[in-house]
């Protein structure tokens, strides 16, 4: 039914229970701010189109596949003309975009060891200090490290 390597909507759907059709909206109600799903019902009323970028940037967040390619879709949502004004600057009327990064690394499988590249630098040894531990470093420590002149 799905890919090898699924969507965050197909996971989120799956873990959910729910159909695809109904992803973008119940995202989109969990990822808003508290005040802003009280509101919701009103701003709608009132402003039809207010949450349409919103709902885009869950649609784009729902094809991708890991969380870190999430940054590009969030610079793209927070250059867009529609995301300005008083009810979204001010008042936070929006999507919380940290909601949906925690919701995304909740929902996508997390990257196994044997899938990450090996490291290019493996057991080097450490670098040792020349200075003995108890001695103190910068000038003070180099004020105390000198002898105490001698008195005439």
């Amino acid at each position: 039914m799905y890919a090898a390597n699924p969507t965050f909507a197909e996971n989120y759907c799956v873990k959910h229970g729910i159909a695809p059709e109904r992803f973008a909206g119940d995202v989109l109600r969990r990822t808003l701010y508290l005040h802003a799903r009280l509101l919701q019902p009103l701003v709608r009323l009132c402003r039809p189109n207010h949450f349409v970028s919103d709902r885009d940037l869950v649609r784009a967040a729902g094809g991708l596949r890991r969380v870190s390619d999430l940054a590009d879709e969030i610079e793209d949502y927070n250059r867009r003309p529609a995301n300005c004004g008083f009810w979204r600057v001010a008042l936070r009327v929006r999507v919380s975009t940290h909601r949906l990064r925690a919701l995304m690394h909740a929902t996508l499988p997390r990257v196994q060891d044997r899938e990450l590249p090996p490291a290019p630098y493996k057991d080097y040894p450490r670098p040792v200090s020349k200075l003995p531990d108890h001695q103190p470093t910068g000038r003070a420590g180099a004020a105390r490290r000198l002898a105490p002149l001698p008195l005439p």
